[in-house]
């Protein structure tokens, strides 16, 4: 029996996210006017934390990765939430060969009410679309985008006159795909279930929209600053984090703070014949963050600091992928 593309990402009583997620693998913050320099110091000897290159820099890079993907030709799925001074949208949609053969529009204004087909006219559809939305960007004061090892713009940020107020607009983008079977990521000691200190606790109730099914704030103390990863599924069948290498900072340009970004990789897989419940609740878990990307978000210029999640989901043998950034806020 031949399978649909998706059908490890809906599967009911496996690990999955609120908004699936994307297999291990590098993925860099690209920037779109913008500058990216490796923090000074990580990968080093005594950094709990490795460096990983960047793969994915330049619209051109994007592209030429996109074009390469075998989710390109095939069946993905994106979830593409509209962010600016304007009424909140999440767009689901199901791509199969470039071709749009499901959709639904929600609100995230919490009105309850339809999305009028007016609101949705220009909306990107395609991986495609998003491209043309960064390309279309080349004039603005500045712009700032996260790319996916596939080229997949999972952040697009623009500014599109420096001195203006409330033109600032952008989409965050979940990608999901079961084109490719691949293998859980390897394990590693570099996450550990945590509770958070007394008195942090995560900016929001829920994973927000456009973040997947994740959470993550910063906490800093006198032992070192330490980054905190909530997230929500089967309280069976948890996802597990299994790195957090930093690919690099993409320098503050007009009134955009500088980032500083990392990949994580999720092991979402159960083994075959697992049954997981169905509650839907946070796991934490915490990792050290090097001496030297802790001082860039503490420092005077206050960077930001965003986990890209690679996941990979499904069962053995019958896998699939997503990919989506999220927040780590300071508290």
């Amino acid at each position: 029996m031949t399978r649909s593309p998706l059908t490890a990402l809906r599967r009911p009583g496996l690990r999955r996210a609120a908004v699936p997620a994307l297999l291990a693998g590098a993925l860099v913050l690209a920037g779109c006017g913008t500058q990216v320099a490796g923090p000074g110091g990580s990968g080093s000897p005594t950094s709990p934390v490795p460096s990983a290159p960047a793969t994915v820099t330049t619209l051109d890079a994007a592209r030429a990765a996109w074009s390469s993907s075998p989710a390109s030709t095939g069946e993905y799925q994106l979830t593409i939430v509209q962010q600016c001074f304007c009424p909140g949208i999440s767009l689901t949609v199901v791509v199969k060969d470039g071709k749009v053969v499901e959709e639904t529009a929600t609100s995230t204004d919490n009105s309850g009410g339809a999305v009028a087909p007016t609101l949705l006219e220009g909306f990107p559809r395609t991986v495609e679309d998003l491209h043309g939305v960064v390309a279309g960007s080349a004039d603005a004061a500045s712009s700032t985008v996260t790319y996916d090892r596939r080229g997949v713009p999972l952040r697009i940020w623009i500014d599109q006159i420096e001195n203006a107020a409330d033109d600032e607009h952008g989409y965050s983008v979940t990608f999901a795909t079961a084109s490719e079977d691949l293998p859980a990521p390897d394990a590693s000691s570099t996450w550990a279930v945590a509770d958070p200190p007394a008195g942090a606790s995560f900016p929001a109730d829920f994973p927000q929209p456009g973040q997947g099914n994740a959470q993550a704030m910063v906490v800093t103390a006198a032992g070192g600053s330490q980054v905190y990863l909530g997230l929500w599924g089967s309280g069976s069948c948890p996802d597990v984090p299994t790195s957090l290498r930093i690919v690099g900072t993409t320098l503050a340009t007009g009134r955009q703070p500088a980032v500083v970004t990392a990949v994580v990789d999720v092991d979402a897989t159960v083994p075959p014949a697992t049954a997981c419940t169905d509650d839907y609740g946070p796991t934490v878990y915490a990792a050290d963050l090097p001496a030297d990307v802790a001082a860039e978000l503490g420092g005077a210029a206050g960077a930001r600091l965003v986990l890209v999640l690679e996941v990979v989901t499904g069962i053995d043998g019958d896998t699939g992928s997503a990919s989506y950034a999220v927040d780590a806020l300071p508290v």
